[in-house]
Order: structure tokens, then C-alpha cells, then sequence
């Protein structure tokens, strides 16, 4: 026997997202934990957002989906690649690399 399509009501678009929600509200209170947040949020629109919820948009929206910089980002592998074509190829590098870490070692 076939199953029975359920119907599903459409989402009412009546304000912002839950997401965009918690991360305007972190931005305005950026001391606020997620359980303040979340506590605040649920009196002000009416939701059950559970804190974890809160911490979860909170730490993705800090990444926001860039390649990061810095220690092992784009700019190190960069220098890494010119040092290992100066140098006369990748195991070359490996080699030298190895000879610092036993005299730095």
C-alpha cells in the first residue's frame, strides 16, 4: 500500500530568521552568554531556541566560511611554496626543514 502524502504548512515570513536574529543580537550584546541569549530571544519573538541552538549560530557566524589567515592559512602555504621552489623542489624543503628541527631541537 502506498504511503499518504502529508501536506505541510508553508513557514509565514512575518520577520527575520532565527539565525539573523541571534547574530543581530549578539552583535548588540556581545558580553551576552547563549543562555541569555536565548532566554531573551524566546521572550521577544515567542520561539523555543534552546541555548545550545544559540552557540551553535554564534560560533559558525565567527568563521563565516573564509579560509583563515595566519598559522596554516593561504599566506603560509604561499611562503612555503616559494621557499620549496627556491630551494629546488618539495623534498628539498623536506630535507633542509628536517636538518633546522634537529638543530633547532
Amino acid at each position: 500500500m502506498a504511503k499518504k502524502k502529508v501536506k505541510r504548512k508553508a513557514a509565514a515570513k512575518s520577520g527575520p530568521s532565527k539565525a539573523a536574529a541571534i547574530r543581530a543580537y549578539m552583535e548588540a550584546n556581545p558580553e551576552a552568554g547563549p543562555t541569555v541569549a536565548a532566554a531573551d530571544l524566546n521572550k521577544q519573538h515567542g520561539w523555543k531556541i534552546s541555548a545550545q541552538y544559540v552557540s551553535t549560530i554564534k560560533s559558525t557566524s565567527k568563521s563565516s566560511g573564509k579560509m583563515r589567515r595566519g598559522k596554516g592559512g593561504v599566506d603560509d602555504l604561499i611562503t612555503a611554496k616559494k621557499f620549496a621552489d627556491n630551494v629546488g623542489g618539495i623534498s628539498n624543503a623536506k630535507s633542509l626543514l628536517d636538518a633546522l628541527a634537529q638543530l633547532v631541537d
